[in-house]
């Protein structure tokens, strides 16, 4: 790799890094936090995976490069923003699963806490969009089934 081709992967890693916190100091008004490939910043309130499945119904390209933090990000949430191209994801609370899913896919991934699985709201048992998830590897069979989520 020559100098300038260092500089430039420098800088861009220096964007990267930035554009993640950015999308993190998001949080302190939303629940998901996008910094798009073009600078842009979206910030979109709601319980679950909600914010993600509002920003495609709203954008669908939104997350195309983007950065991403949210609160809490399981399986399903991982494997929309996979879907949705996202090129680095941040959770405050991230499953294990979600982990392993976005690492599997080269995306950078950072965390606040990772836990074995997400829990439903009420805490007893599992979330059933993070279960229905786990059997889950088709990225546009689980963008069909999570953007129709009854429940």
């Amino acid at each position: 790799m020559n100098k300038s081709t260092q500089e430039k992967s420098a800088k861009l890693d220096f964007l990267k890094i930035s554009n993640i916190e950015r999308a993190k100091k998001l949080l302190d008004n939303c629940s998901c936090g996008i910094i798009t490939a073009a600078g842009e910043e979206f910030c979109y309130t709601g319980l679950g995976i909600c914010p993600i499945i509002t920003a495609f119904e709203e954008n669908p390209q939104v997350f195309r490069g983007a950065c991403v933090a949210d609160k809490v990000i399981g399986k399903a949430a991982a494997m929309m923003l996979v879907y949705g191209g996202a090129v680095s994801v941040w959770g405050n609370v991230m499953s294990q699963s979600a982990l392993e899913f976005l690492c599997q896919r080269g995306i950078d991934v950072s965390w606040g806490e990772i836990v074995p699985y997400l829990k439903r709201r009420d805490g007893k048992g599992q979330c059933p969009m993070e279960e229905r998830a786990i059997g889950m590897d088709d990225l546009e069979e689980a963008f069909g089934v999570f953007m129709n989520w009854g429940g």
